[in-house]
Formats: C-alpha cells, sequence, structure tokens
C-alpha cells in the first residue's frame, strides 16, 4: 500500500481542473494500492470558496475525499474541532454576509 499525503493541489485540480491534469489527479485518487493521509488544515483550506460560492459538488467531491483519509497528521483533536466550528461558523456568516449584501444592492 503506497501512503499518500494529499495536498489542496491535488484535489483542487481533479474538482476544477482541465485535462490533462485533472486526469492524472483522478488517476492518483482512484489508485486502490493508496491509502491517503493529510492535515487536519487541508479542510480549511479546500472548503471555505466553495461553501461560500454553493458549490454543492464540488464540496461533496471534498467531502468524500476527506472521508477516505486513514490517517490525520496535524494539530490536536482539540483544535481540529474547534477549527471545524469556526468553519462552519463562517460558512454560517458568509450566507448571512450574502443576503445582506443583496438587501443593500452590493455584491
Amino acid at each position: 500500500m503506497i501512503r499518500t499525503y494529499l495536498d489542496a493541489g491535488v484535489l483542487i485540480a481533479a474538482a476544477r481542473g482541465k485535462e490533462p491534469i485533472a486526469i492524472r489527479a483522478l488517476e492518483i485518487l482512484d489508485d486502490p494500492n493508496r491509502q491517503f493521509v493529510s492535515s487536519i488544515f487541508l479542510r480549511l483550506e479546500l472548503l471555505p470558496k466553495p461553501t461560500y460560492f454553493k458549490n454543492s459538488s464540488e464540496v461533496e467531491f471534498y467531502e468524500a475525499v476527506l472521508d477516505s483519509v486513514v490517517e490525520w497528521a496535524g494539530a490536536t483533536d482539540n483544535c481540529g474541532r474547534r477549527l471545524q466550528r469556526g468553519l462552519q461558523v463562517w460558512s454560517g456568516r458568509t450566507g448571512c454576509l450574502a443576503r445582506c449584501r443583496r438587501r443593500v444592492g452590493r455584491r
């Protein structure tokens, strides 16, 4: 089994990239001989933008890949929980901010 550290660039290329880089990224992700490891910070790097722009297919893609990670490196569990909670709060606030901007005619 090949342990592979997932990087945001590979996942972004797979989700949004153009051929041939997207094809190569998907080949890596689909390789049955790989186990993925990553940092808890990858979630924070990947999810805010597609969440803000309501790109649910991109969010679902990242979540599916992140669910396949077998080992997480980085901060403590407590730190990870706080970071995840912060992301959820941020996501809710950006939605509120977007609604407020529409009300006053700004985008």
